[in-house]
């Protein structure tokens, strides 16, 4: 071997050494990311919840969350002050079936009234150390004017006037065209507010392991923060978002959960492009 073919195949093995120092040393792509089809994902499915919920949304992101097999759990980012009551309700009732067939977490920064009510559904609750949460009450407000009148650029109403109706009750939501709430009216009225009270309780009650009994300590429209919801069990840690993720892997691993049937059916809404 002569002195060019010998400096030849020291270069050679120098790139070939260079190559291998490269592949096994430098932070390249391909060493920390493996092909997707060796790669493990547990796919977590993030749902915000806020003060105004769309029923049909949320509706289809958890039903649709529960149906996807890819999908291992559900985390509920909340930050809800509440709202009508036949919504949350809804919503409560969807969750806690869901919690059937999938892990879900709901980490809450303002849970309260419906809020909490629907916090309440989840597996578990984390709240953020300064997070507010209870509110646990039922309110409802009606508003009747009478003698309206126009000052200037503004309305002034004392507003007032008959109404002819079928059925006793049927104008005590009406805000126009009629007079003072009577006292039978007002019984009839905040007895549906009493009951929906005692319906809220019992949901609370039941997602919680608390005692009706003593709701007046936990519920009764009282606001907490997150070491009194705690000290209560309203909660069940004080933490962040990398909590929720482990408690989903821990769930994933120790609870038993069923499998969504394998039904040949697909949801729509008409008019929409959402299907699943």
């Amino acid at each position: 071997m002569n002195i060019k073919h010998l400096a030849l195949l020291c270069l050679t093995l120098t790139q070939i050494a260079q190559c291998t120092y490269d592949r096994e040393y430098l932070p390249t792509t391909n060493s920390y990311i493996a092909p997707d089809e060796e790669q493990d994902f547990q796919e977590i499915k993030f749902i915000y919840i806020d003060s105004s919920p769309d029923l049909k949304q949320l509706t289809l992101h958890i039903i649709g969350a529960v149906k996807d097999s890819a999908v291992k759990g559900i985390i509920l980012l909340i930050n809800c002050r509440g709202g009508g009551m036949t919504t949350f309700s809804m919503l409560h009732d969807t969750i806690k079936k869901a919690c059937q067939f999938k892990p879900i977490v709901a980490v809450v920064t303002h849970a309260v009234s419906g809020g909490y009510l629907i916090a309440g559904a989840a597996d578990y609750i984390i709240a953020h150390s300064c997070s507010e949460v209870g509110s646990i009450g039922v309110i409802m407000e009606l508003k009747h004017f009478k003698n309206a009148c126009l000052v200037g650029d503004n309305i002034e109403a004392e507003y007032n006037s008959i109404l002819f109706k079928a059925g006793e009750f049927k104008d005590v939501y009406q805000s126009y065209g009629r007079g003072e709430l009577s006292e039978k009216e007002q019984n009839y009225l905040q007895k549906g507010v009493n009951d929906a009270y005692d319906a809220v309780v019992a949901l609370v009650a039941e997602d919680r392991g608390l005692n009706k009994e003593e709701a007046d300590i936990w519920a009764n429209a009282k606001e907490f923060m997150s070491h009194e919801a705690l000290e209560l069990g309203l909660i069940d840690q004080i933490g962040t978002l990398f909590d929720a993720e482990e408690k989903i892997m821990e769930l994933i691993q120790t609870k038993r959960y069923r499998s969504y049937p394998d039904y040949k059916i697909k949801y729509s809404f008409c008019s929409d492009n959402d299907v699943f």
